[in-house]
């Protein structure tokens, strides 16, 4: 019987990228976690990882914490993802 690694289960050993420089491409299924002081700073560390998460075909949903609002968000991804309305509409992105 093989032993699997973390992150292998299930087939799922390959790496996604986070879009973010900092902490470069992970195992699927990995958990990070980010400490803010501004809202301009949680939108910095999510927006990236959202795109990264949409042009890997992903499904993705932002719980979005006060003080950031739900017009914000979408403000700050409709800013960095070209094809936003289609993922909108195709129902693979959530606020």
């Amino acid at each position: 019987m093989k032993k699997a690694s973390l992150g292998q289960e299930g087939g799922h050993g390959r790496m996604r990228k986070t879009g973010l420089r900092l902490l470069g491409d992970v195992p699927w299924g990995r958990h990070v976690a980010f400490f803010y002081e501004k809202k301009e700073h949680l939108a910095e560390m999510c927006v990236p990882f959202l795109k990264a998460g949409l042009e890997s075909n992903e499904v993705c949903v932002w719980v979005i914490p006060q003080p950031l609002t739900e017009k914000d968000a979408w403000a700050a991804l409709g800013d960095a993802v070209p094809a936003l309305d289609r993922y909108r509409a195709d129902r693979r992105v959530r606020v």
